[in-house]
């Protein structure tokens, strides 16, 4: 008898979920800077009712979708501007309705937030921060 041998098994491969770069990188969006930190240093909630909550980005964005929840619920600080289309730059910012409601003292915040590049690569990201005591 001859031995017989057995076809390897063909390899089936999940597409990327990013695009690579021209260099074979995949490149997902990052927040270069924010003044909501990333240390769980306690915010002042004053400052940021006031200037609202920025992002930077490593590289330029289709599309930026974010809000801030409390004990799971929305305040509705989403961007006041559209967010969307062919390039919408490095910087994204949140800031309050005119009427509130408005970051308090001594709670704990998640901003969930949504990022997109031009390649459409994508990038889902949870940011806790807290607020200091009231003074």
């Amino acid at each position: 008898e001859e031995p017989v041998a057995e076809e390897p098994s063909p390899v089936a491969e999940d597409p990327p979920s990013t695009v690579e770069d021209n260099h074979g990188d995949r490149i997902l969006p990052t927040v270069t800077r924010s003044n909501v930190n990333l240390d769980l240093v306690p915010l002042d909630p004053v400052l940021l009712n006031r200037d609202g909550i920025f992002f930077e980005f490593g590289h330029d964005l289709a599309l930026f979708k974010a809000d801030i929840l409390l004990d799971g619920q929305s305040l509705g600080w989403f961007p006041r501007v559209a967010l969307t289309g062919d390039d919408i730059g490095l910087f994204a910012k949140l800031t309050p309705p005119a009427d509130g409601p408005f970051l308090e003292y001594d709670k704990e915040y998640v901003i969930k937030l949504l990022a997109v590049d031009n390649g459409k690569d994508q990038r889902d990201m949870e940011i806790w921060f807290r607020t200091i005591p009231k003074p």
